[in-house]
């Protein structure tokens, strides 16, 4: 199958503090993106590239890329710096 998994925690830059309030959204509905108390996951059917992005009161968002081809499980964290 196709596609493949991103997943990974939300974090305050520079440490391996996790933002439970961060929520996370890809660019792409073929990239349906579920999060909750620092983390993210996301899994698709459709080979590509995504973007995607987190955000928290407080924080400045934060845009990663992720490619994702054959059945990839790939692990990336996003972080977040203070305003």
């Amino acid at each position: 199958m196709p596609g493949g998994t991103v997943y990974g925690a939300i974090l305050e830059a520079g440490t391996t503090n996790l933002i439970a309030n961060a929520t996370a959204q890809s660019d792409s509905g073929a990239l349906p993106i579920d999060y909750g108390n620092g983390a993210y996951t996301g899994s698709t059917t459709v080979e590509g590239t995504y973007y995607i992005t987190a955000s928290a009161p407080g924080y400045q968002d934060n845009t990663v890329s992720v490619e994702l081809r054959g059945s990839d499980v790939v692990s990336k964290n996003i972080e977040l710096t203070p305003v």
